[in-house]
């Protein structure tokens, strides 16, 4: 079966307290409207593709630093990294979605570690 995956991110589904980050966020939540729109569409047509989202938290990757340059900002991330989620989740995810049995639609896989506040 084939699917379409976008890959989201909490802040598709909440605005996080953070300077800044609600542009990020709008950005996010778009993509939640498009993967949905997506899957009603093929739902309309009868389509045999599946639209799945995945949607992680803080993952453990370079982002931090391409986001901000704040010293503050930044010393607070990397102690946030020390209990995100790693790459494999995501990837486990990405399988999870791709191997579901066909007729079985998985809408959002939303993601986060259990230390995670949000």
């Amino acid at each position: 079966m084939r699917s379409k995956l976008f890959v989201n991110s909490l802040f598709g589904h909440q605005v996080p307290a953070m300077p800044n980050a609600h542009m990020y966020s709008a950005t996010k939540f778009a993509l939640t409207a498009l993967t949905e729109g997506t899957r009603q569409e093929l739902r309309i047509i009868k389509s045999a593709i599946r639209a799945n989202q995945i949607s992680p938290g803080f993952v453990d990757t370079p982002f931090p630093e391409q986001f901000s340059k704040d010293p503050e900002f930044l010393a607070n991330m990397k102690e946030v990294m020390k209990t995100a989620l790693t790459t494999q989740d995501v990837a486990d995810s990405v399988m999870l979605c791709i191997e579901a049995q066909p007729g079985c639609q998985i809408g959002d896989v939303q993601l986060n570690p259990l230390t995670q506040t949000f």
